[in-house]
């Protein structure tokens, strides 16, 4: 292959299997698509262009501000890398490619996606995805289409533009805001510079690929790109740092909370200042590596402690605790949520179970399997061997009663257990776990293995205990039951947010225990759950609604009491699960309304602490 005239994309596809992103990824929320939060100071790219002179590639996460880079050349930039491991940004980007070189004029680009309408995007996004393609986008877009749909609704006002609003909508753009302390739109810089940005796409130099910008692989393909090494190329950061250390923090605390899915080697990090350290000297050594003179790179980046202001510089930069502004204990924060759940054991207990309606019961056993849970987290070997001795009791106390409590007791008991199994204190524990394994074991037996009646949430639940359950005693775990979380997860009526906050949470317990099972499913329940909750933590009007079959185990879950529970559970794990905090705080906002509506035992004044730190 000739590379000296070889397309960009063709290029780093010969590469792509040692960098690409190996799916599934999971998201939440909308990706972005021409936007940008950062703030350009005055002159700041008429300095850089002057005192650095780039002539090269220009590499950067995203598909946002990295398009604003291209104002800093004088002359063409040889092209545009943009990583991204979310596959709808790689999708909205090559979208956003073809109609930069089917159009010659920015007009032309802005009829074309921006007021074409829905079913011409429709008809562009299959178009890019059709072909040969190394990071097998198209497969992944069955889970992620929504997320761009969406995208794509807020980017072309609901799809309301027409053909005729093109010309207005390109003179909007070319205006530089007023006020400089607010970013400058993605689009006014793709208007300023649409002459090379058009030449670049039509000479396929703007490549769009599945990856994290700091994979040393895919660093390795760009360095050996036509010229580069002889070039002044821009390494567009963005504020990747600010989201690797929310990542970092989360994954730290999975680790802490027995949450990790055992794929990934995370260090545990004390604090804000050990992880700055592990960020200078690990994870942006690949990048800084790829250095081979002096200054023959120019770094450009933002920090949430520098209000997200753009800096640049041709020395590869040292972070310092000052340029974040993440200053909570996100273990001790979590730690103390569960602490005040468990609280609510306390209770006072049902004297006689009644087996008409064992469900009085749920509550008080839920508490104790997370005090097993917490016991094990701190490492406190009485506490746990006490929180094991009284989830044993309580199961035997459910032997005999509904099928479904069996169900449920085993789930919520195995969970804690199965995290005690993984955990420093399995062996000090390994006497009360193997009695507890017999007892499940049993218990077992008295649940129906498959569907059984009409309600598919009954048979949901018979078939994770079963899945839980048999994973804890070491019997073969990997045994596919007909009724998944993952696939009720789309079954839910809408309206039922007590039903799919329920089956959110089982489908968190068995993907947590099984990660090979991870679903996008999850992503689109917890994603459902933020949007029936009201920015001051009530459950919106419409919940619960619709018909559902008679059954002990539904009006459980239906009560306000358990929805609340199983809400905030649902957004804490899931938060965690899925490496993102916007859910972890959704489920603390939850937490403070319910508390004052008497559905939480969490004190007001703690809740509002926690997110207070959270906010920090």
């Amino acid at each position: 292959m000739d590379r000296e005239t070889h397309s960009l994309t063709a290029l780093l596809a010969e590469q792509a299997a040692s960098f690409r992103f190996e799916p599934p990824f999971t998201a939440i929320g909308t990706p972005g698509l021409l936007a940008t939060n950062e703030r350009t100071p005055e002159g700041f790219y008429s300095n850089w262009r002057q005192s650095a002179e780039p002539n090269g590639y220009v590499f950067g996460a995203g598909c946002g501000n990295i398009i604003a880079m291209v104002e800093a050349f004088s002359g063409m930039p040889r092209g545009l890398i943009c990583a991204d491991v979310d596959p709808a940004v790689v999708c909205a980007g090559r979208m956003f490619v073809a109609c930069l070189e089917k159009n010659p004029d920015a007009e032309g680009f802005a009829r074309q996606l921006f007021c074409s309408g829905e079913q011409a995007l429709v008809e562009l996004e299959n178009e890019v995805l059709t072909g040969s393609d190394p990071f097998e986008i198209a497969q992944q877009m069955e889970i992620h289409r929504p997320r761009l749909r969406a995208s794509l609704r807020q980017l072309t006002k609901d799809f309301s533009l027409g053909p005729e609003d093109a010309r207005e909508l390109v003179a909007s753009w070319r205006k530089t805001p007023e006020d400089r302390n607010q970013p400058i739109p993605v689009r006014h810089f793709v208007v300023r510079n649409y002459g090379k940005l058009h030449r670049l796409a039509r000479a396929g130099s703007i490549a769009l690929v599945q990856a994290s910008i700091f994979e040393p692989s895919l660093l390795d393909a760009i360095s050996q790109l036509p010229h580069f090494a002889a070039s002044r190329n821009v390494a567009y950061m963005s504020n990747a740092v600010d989201h690797m250390l929310r990542r970092g923090l989360l994954l730290s605390a999975r680790t802490e909370l027995g949450l990790s899915d055992g794929q990934q080697q995370q260090p545990v990090f004390g604090s804000i200042q050990e992880f700055v350290e592990y960020l200078n000297q690990e994870l942006c050594k690949p990048l800084k590596s790829l250095t081979t003179g002096a200054e023959d790179i120019v770094f450009v980046h933002s920090t949430s402690g520098r209000d997200l202001r753009l800096t640049w510089q041709t020395t590869f930069p040292e972070f310092v605790i000052s340029d974040f502004n993440i200053r909570f204990d996100l273990r001790k924060m979590i730690l103390g949520f569960f602490e005040s759940f468990v609280r609510s054991a306390d209770a006072p207990p049902v004297v006689e179970t009644d087996a008409e309606n064992p469900w009085l019961d749920a509550g008080r056993m839920r508490a104790k399997a997370f005090d097993l849970y917490l016991a094990t987290v701190l490492g406190d070997p009485n506490r746990a061997r006490s929180a094991l001795s009284m989830l044993q009791s309580l199961l035997q106390d459910a032997t005999g009663l509904q099928p479904s409590y069996l169900a449920y007791c085993c789930t919520e008991i195995c969970h804690a257990a199965l995290t005690a199994q993984r955990s420093q204190l399995a062996a000090e524990l390994a006497g009360s776990i193997v009695a507890l394994q017999q007892q499940v074991d049993s218990v077992l037996q008295q649940i129906p293995a498959g569907p059984r009646g009409d309600c598919h949430m009954e048979n949901l639940l018979h078939a994770t205990a079963h899945d839980i359950g048999r994973h804890f005693c070491g019997v073969d775990a990997a045994a596919r039951l007909d009724h998944k979380p993952s696939q009720w997860l789309q079954e839910v009526p809408n309206g039922q947010i007590g039903v799919l906050a329920e089956c959110v949470w089982r489908s968190l317990v068995q993907q947590i225990h099984h990660p090979d099972r991870r679903s996008a499913n999850l992503s689109r329940g917890i994603e459902a759950i933020m949007a029936a909750i009201t920015p001051h933590g009530a459950v919106s009007d419409v919940v619960n609604q619709g018909e559902l079959p008679v059954s002990d185990y539904l009006n459980h879950v239906t009560r306000h009491e358990t929805m609340y529970d199983n809400l905030r559970l649902a957004l804490l794990f899931g938060g965690l699960w899925l490496e993102t905090a916007e859910p972890i705080e959704v489920a603390l906002r939850v937490n403070h309304y319910a508390q004052q509506k008497q559905h939480s035992a969490t004190a007001p004044r703690q809740t509002s602490a926690l997110l207070e730190q959270l906010h920090s």
